[in-house]
């Protein structure tokens, strides 16, 4: 369970920053720097990265029990 709220965690900070930023964009005439840019591509991409890595580890435990149970 502390592994869930940690990961609810780390995915709001790595998509509420990009998120913030393209706002502010879009609400005041300041441009984007590149490094913005790049660094919200990076966010998103590893938020999706973190994702699919959870979402295959608990796949695997969850056959792993299941085969237990079988046996």
């Amino acid at each position: 369970m502390i592994q869930a709220v940690l990961f609810v965690i780390v995915m709001l900070v790595l998509l509420g920053w990009p998120a913030s930023v393209y706002l502010v964009q879009r609400t005041r005439p300041v441009p984007m720097r590149g490094s913005q840019a790049l660094f919200m591509v990076a966010c998103f991409a590893t938020a999706a990265a973190l994702s699919v890595t959870i979402w295959l580890m608990s796949m695997r435990s969850g056959v792993k029990a299941l085969n237990k149970l079988s046996d």
